[in-house]
């Protein structure tokens, strides 16, 4: 017989657990017996405002976008120097997550130093001389 619908509430209402901003609950462990955090573990060292994670480091996004640009212009290289603009969009975000409107700034750089150009009738990215030369 399933119980009023009060009653069920009640009893499957688990019981808060204690925490603090930026610290982890007391007796909680993860599976390597660290505590863990109310959602997300916060780095000592590494809280930004009210213990929200650090913004990323600009250094190592320059980085990422330097090998992203690289690895999509060798990826177009051995796609034979042409491929459709779908295709490049699900390499960039499948393997350097990279999507949207970062996706847009890429190309809009490729095409603006004249490393790719657009056939927006045909929906094909062309990789060019120069583009094949930076790699």
């Amino acid at each position: 017989m399933p119980l009023p619908r009060e009653r069920a509430s009640e009893e499957a209402a688990p019981e808060p657990l204690p925490r603090e901003r930026g610290r982890v609950a007391e007796g909680r462990e993860g599976a390597e017996g660290r505590p863990v955090g109310e959602g997300r573990e916060v780095a000592e060292g590494r809280e930004g405002a009210e213990g929200q994670p650090a913004p990323p480091d600009p250094a190592k996004q320059a980085r990422h976008w330097a090998r992203t640009r690289k690895g999509m212009l060798k990826w177009l290289a051995d796609q034979g120097g042409s491929a459709s603009m779908k295709d490049m969009h699900d390499k960039a975000e499948a393997k350097y997550f990279v999507a949207h409107r970062s996706f847009s700034r890429l190309m809009e750089e490729f095409t603006g130093e004249g490393l790719v150009t657009y056939s927006g009738t045909a929906g094909l990215v062309q990789l060019t001389d120069q583009g094949r030369s930076a790699l």
